[in-house]
Formats: C-alpha cells, structure tokens, sequence
C-alpha cells in the first residue's frame, strides 16, 4: 500500500467523512462531505497534494449529513439529508456552487440518484418508508415499509430494473429481501441470529445475495 496524499478536513465539531468522489477537470480533485452537510474540495494530484481544502462550505446540506456525490451530462452535483439536490462548477481551483433543485418537495431524507437511459430514480426516506421515484413520470416505483432514516441500509437491483435485493437494521436485527424480489411489495424476512456481541451498525448486500453486517 502507498499513500499518495494526506489531507485535513477543517475544523468541526464532528470530523466524519460521509461520502466522496473524484472530480477531473484542469486537474484531479477530491470532494468530500461530511456528517454535518458540509462540503469541501481539494487538490488530488500525486505531485501536488494539498492539504487543506481549496473549498470548504459548512452545513451545505443541513445538519443530517450528504448522501452522495454523482456525475451526469457533464455536471457535478451533490444530494443530502436536507433535500436538495446542488449542482458545481470548479473554476481556477475552486467549488463554485451553480443551481439547488428539490427532486422530492414532500421529502428531506435524499439518499440516492441513478440515471438509467432516459429515466431518474430517487431513493428517498419518507415516514416509515423508503422509496423510490421515478421522477420523469412522477410516480413511485418502490415502497418498503423499514421504519424510516436514521439506520444502515443498502439495496441492489437488477440491470432490468425488474427485480432488487435490501437489507436494513431496525434494533439491531437485520431485515431484508432476496436479489430476486420483484419491484412491488414484498413481505420482509428477519434474518436471526448475526453472531454480533454488541450493536450493529452497518449492512451491506451484494449482487450475490449475500448480507454483510459490521458491528462492535
């Protein structure tokens, strides 16, 4: 292993990286944001490492976090807890902000964006619910009653887009539903005993089927 770069997030009072992604445009940067909303770019070229960001900007997002970082038609975006969508521009070595969009105006709790052809989807946390949305039709596609946000949760679908697989922590039991579910409403299955001592506190699926928990 080689470490190419070091680098410092600014001061906060929760220094936890949430999620990132590379960005080339003039050079290669490094965007990454943080538990509190915040986002913050910096220099990624092996010969030039920077240690503190070039950009920062506190609580973009709110204070519940951003969820992820995309790249479509030549833009550069971000989405968050907070319910926006925010589109960027890097000039001269810096984070310009471009444009806000609300894909989910009933909702706050934005978790994920795919582009699919022609289609958006929207994963989304609403009530007890998490959901997705096809926003060209404006109709919701999937809907799994999980108990709402705050839990570690991942979900894998088929190319087709006809059948997926999600597995959520609710009181440290993991729930979910196979790979091969059908892309309506599904009765959930408790899988039992983890072997985890402690809490759990995240779940991943693979496109295998298979679940991984991790936990104190």
């Amino acid at each position: 292993e080689e470490t190419t770069s070091t680098l410092t997030l600014p001061p906060l009072k929760n220094r936890w990286v949430v999620c990132g992604a590379t960005v080339s445009t003039d050079k290669d940067y490094l965007v990454l944001g943080d538990r509190k909303g915040g986002v913050h770019l910096y220099s990624f070229t092996k010969d030039t490492p920077s240690a503190l960001p070039l950009t920062s900007y506190h609580g973009l997002h709110g204070s519940q976090g951003v969820t992820q970082f995309l790249y479509h038609h030549g833009k550069f975006s971000s989405i968050g807890n907070d319910g926006n969508l925010r589109h960027y521009a890097i000039r001269e070595g810096q984070l310009h902000i471009i444009g806000r969009f609300k894909p989910v105006p009933s909702s706050s709790w934005l978790q994920r964006i795919e582009h699919t052809g022609n289609t958006t989807l929207v994963h989304y946390f609403h009530g007890q619910d998490y959901l997705i949305r096809n926003l060209e039709v404006g109709e919701v596609v999937l809907r799994v009653d999980c108990g709402g946000a705050h839990r570690s949760w991942d979900i894998e679908i088929n190319p087709e887009y006809t059948a997926f697989g999600f597995v959520f922590i609710n009181t440290s039991i993991v729930y979910g539903l196979p790979p091969t579910t059908p892309m309506h409403l599904t009765p959930l299955r408790t899988y039992g005993d983890t072997s985890h001592s402690s809490e759990i506190h995240c779940v991943t699926v693979t496109g295998t089927g298979d679940i991984i928990t991790g936990g104190e």
